[in-house]
C-alpha cells in the first residue's frame, strides 16, 4: 500500500497500455479503489492475449473491471483493407457468430495497401532476391529451424536471423552443442568426442541413441526431444547443415535476409514481407476446447501485427 501511494503520488492519470499482457496483480495496483486519487485509462485487445502462461489477466477479469466508459477503437494504422477484411472475419470467428452486427469490425488505413495472398512457397528469392528481408512466422521452433534450412537452398537468403543471433537458432535443442551431440550419438561417438562430455547426450554413450531418445522423451526433456526430432530427420547431414547455419547468421544484416520468429517475437514488427507458416493452419484445424481462444489469438496476431 505505501509503496503504491510512492508510485502514484501527485499522479492524476495513470495510462495501462497492453493491459491484456499483464496479471491481476499488476492490474490491481492501478484499480484497487482503495485510498485511490487517480483516474486510468486501460487499452488492452483481447485477441492479442498471448501470455496466459505467465498468468495474464483474463478477458473476464479485464471485462469485469468497473468503468465510466468504455470504447472500442478498431481501426488501424498498419495495414490496409484487405488484411483488415482478414482481421475481421477472425474477430467475427472468435465471437463464434456470423453476425456483422455487435461484432466490431475492424477498419484499416486508407492510405497503406497491403496485399494477401495465398502462396504455394516460401517466396525467398521473390523477396530476397530483389534485396529485400523476408520475416517469416510460425508458432513452434521446431518449424523455424526447418525453414530455416529450407533457406539454405536459396542463393539470395545472405543472412539469417533468429531472435538476434547465433545462440537463439538452436535455443529449441539446448543450444547448439547440444544438437550436435545427439548427432553425434546417432553416429556411435564416445563420450569423450561429445561437446558437452558432462551432458544428457554423453550419459547415453554407452547406451546409445535409441535409450537417449525413449528418456527425453518419457522424462519430458523438451529440448531433447526436439534435437531427436531433428536427428532423426536430417541425420548425420545436420553437422554440416550446422556449420552453414552458422554462417548465414554471422552475415551482415545489410545483405537480403529472412527472419525467423514465432508469433510471440513476432509481434508488433510491422515487416514489410511477412510470410505465416503453414503450422499455424494445421493448428487451427486441430483447435477444440479450452485452447480455442488461444490458439485463435496467436493466428490473429501473426496476421496483423507482424
Amino acid at each position: 500500500k505505501e509503496r503504491r501511494s510512492a508510485m502514484f503520488k501527485d499522479i492524476d492519470i495513470v495510462f495501462v497500455d497492453e493491459a491484456q499482457d499483464l496479471t491481476e496483480a499488476q492490474l490491481a495496483l492501478v484499480e484497487d479503489h482503495n485510498d485511490r486519487h487517480w483516474s486510468s485509462i486501460l487499452v488492452y485487445d483481447f485477441r492479442q492475449r498471448l501470455y496466459g502462461f505467465r498468468h495474464a489477466a483474463s478477458e473476464a477479469y479485464l471485462r469485469g473491471l468497473p468503468s465510466v466508459a468504455v470504447l472500442h477503437l478498431t481501426s488501424s494504422w498498419r495495414f490496409g483493407g484487405r488484411l483488415a477484411s482478414l482481421a475481421s472475419a477472425l474477430v467475427r470467428h472468435h465471437s463464434n457468430t456470423t453476425a456483422t452486427v455487435g461484432v466490431p469490425h475492424v477498419v484499416g488505413n486508407h492510405e497503406r495497401i497491403t496485399h494477401v495472398r495465398e502462396v504455394r512457397d516460401i517466396p525467398f528469392d521473390e523477396v530476397c532476391g530483389v534485396g529485400g528481408c523476408l520475416a517469416i512466422v510460425a508458432r513452434s521452433n521446431r518449424s523455424l529451424f526447418s525453414l530455416a534450412v529450407a533457406a539454405l537452398a536459396c542463393p539470395s537468403v545472405k543472412h539469417l536471423s533468429y531472435s538476434g543471433d547465433e545462440d537463439g537458432l538452436f535455443s529449441a535443442f539446448g543450444g547448439r552443442d547440444s544438437l550436435l551431440d545427439a548427432v553425434a550419438l546417432r553416429m556411435g561417438c564416445s563420450a569423450h568426442q561429445m561437446c558437452d562430455q558432462k551432458g544428457r547426450a554423453a550419459r547415453f554413450a554407452d547406451l546409445g541413441y535409441v535409450a537417449y531418445r525413449m528418456a527425453a522423451s518419457s522424462a519430458g526433456w523438451r529440448g531433447d526431444s526436439e534435437a531427436c526430432a531433428m536427428v532423426d530427420r536430417y541425420g548425420s547431414a545436420l553437422v554440416d547443415i550446422v556449420r552453414r547455419l552458422v554462417v548465414l547468421v554471422t552475415a551482415s544484416p545489410s545483405l537480403p535476409s529472412v527472419c525467423l520468429l514465432t508469433v510471440h517475437a513476432a509481434k508488433g514488427g510491422e515487416w514489410r514481407h511477412v510470410y505465416v507458416h503453414t503450422d499455424l493452419q494445421r493448428m487451427r484445424r486441430a483447435m477444440h476446447g479450452d485452447d480455442l481462444s488461444f490458439q485463435l489469438n496467436l493466428v490473429y496476431v501473426a496476421v496483423t501485427r507482424a
